[in-house]
């Protein structure tokens, strides 16, 4: 996993902080679109976007002592997908999913999209002689098509320092 992004320690909020994924996995019968982000919202002093990288490696049968290395397959080590992280609240959805036109992937407790929120960073301890983002998060999510073993799924994690 690796991240780029900023937090806005400034006087004004922040706006477009909240974000909403959406992809089309093609149903039965057309390829998948392309994914469509949505941001609103806005937040407080502390608040944060960053762009965040991660792969999702899946392996049949038993893993081998050395699992997710250079040796493995892309299928193995899964492919790399970026998504935006943010302190404010993210969701995603995926839409005609696993070749069956209607389907949609969605939390079933709800019926909305899988979400996941962040917490703002905490400027002044920041900026301090002893900087600390301690109780920072962001939260990502983000559709995943196609994955061997699972087909199409929405990921949602945060990134948390302790």
């Amino acid at each position: 996993m690796s991240a780029n992004g900023f937090i806005a320690c400034g006087p004004d909020s922040v706006q477009g902080i909240d974000t909403s994924v959406t992809q089309d996995s093609g149903g039965g019968a057309t390829a998948p679109g392309a994914v469509q982000q949505q941001l609103s919202g806005s937040g407080p002093r502390g608040s944060a976007l960053f762009l965040n990288t991660l792969a999702i490696g899946t392996h049949i049968r038993i893993c081998p002592a050395l699992f997710c290395t250079d040796t493995d397959g892309i299928m193995d080590r899964g492919t790399p997908s970026t998504s935006l992280a943010t302190t404010g609240t993210a969701e995603a959805v995926v839409l005609n999913a696993n070749g069956q036109n209607g389907l949609e992937i969605v939390d079933p407790t709800t019926g909305a999209p899988y979400s996941v929120t962040g917490h703002p960073a905490n400027c002044d301890a920041l900026a301090s002689t002893a900087p600390s983002l301690k109780g920072f998060s962001g939260a990502f999510a983000l559709p995943s098509l196609d994955l061997r073993t699972v087909g199409d799924i929405v990921v949602t994690g945060q990134v948390v320092v302790q």
